[in-house]
């Protein structure tokens, strides 16, 4: 290998070139009469480390987007779930946070060997029951029933199928005579049975759940 020195003047850098020097050329500034040498080296191209980087965010990245998909579309097991689950319009702002609160409230029950929650509500949050009448292939009907926004004398009462990560409402097809919002259903805790009575409490009929539909009972 042949090295070739160039002459270099004080404050300038000495040159070495060769055959063995192309790929990289090595600067030796001369720092003046003192003879004082300092040595500086290109660093390394770090391109190929960024490009894993990126590379690693982006797997990273995919793989809490799946994990947070599958979380959202396993089935529900119990009460609890189906709450938490419930369609946007059950709540008044921002779901899991509202529901939460709801929850925290000492009025609050959530019974999952019975399937049965209550969720205390404020003036803005209506209130909302969730109960589950199991049918004879083992899924459940799930009834949810609230109040209008500002009284507790108008109620709302529906039942649902939850299939494959969507509501379906099956009112109409379930209820043995046509919901009136003006009367009081007693989901039970306890049973399987539906009271209904006038807003005074006078005893109309029963709902009893058959584990495919309703039948009155007066």
């Amino acid at each position: 290998m042949s090295v070739e020195f160039q002459e270099a003047r004080p404050n300038q850098a000495l040159h070495l070139t060769g055959p063995a020097l192309r790929s990289r050329d090595v600067k030796v500034p001369c720092s003046g009469p003192t003879g004082e040498l300092s040595r500086s080296v290109s660093s390394v191209d770090d391109s190929n480390m960024r490009r894993n980087s990126k590379i690693q965010t982006v797997i990273i990245w995919l793989a809490t987007a799946l994990v947070g998909a599958l979380a959202q579309t396993a089935p529900p097991q119990n009460v609890k779930d189906y709450f938490y689950a419930l369609p946007e319009k059950f709540f008044e702002s921002e779901k899991n946070k509202t529901a939460n609160w709801m929850l925290s409230h000492q009025e609050s029950v959530v019974d999952l060997n019975n399937g049965y929650l209550f969720a205390q509500g404020d003036g803005a949050q209506p209130s909302i029951w969730v109960c589950l009448f199991k049918k004879k292939d083992s899924n459940h009907l799930v009834a949810v029933q609230t109040t209008a926004g500002d009284t507790d004398e108008i109620t709302y009462l529906y039942f649902y199928l939850y299939e494959q990560g969507k509501w379906r409402d099956v009112t109409k097809q379930t209820l043995p005579v046509k919901h009136n919002e003006q009367y009081r259903h007693n989901l039970p805790r306890y049973g399987r049975t539906i009271k209904v009575t006038t807003p005074t409490g006078q005893k109309l009929y029963d709902w009893e759940w058959d584990r495919e539909k309703f039948i009155v009972k007066k």
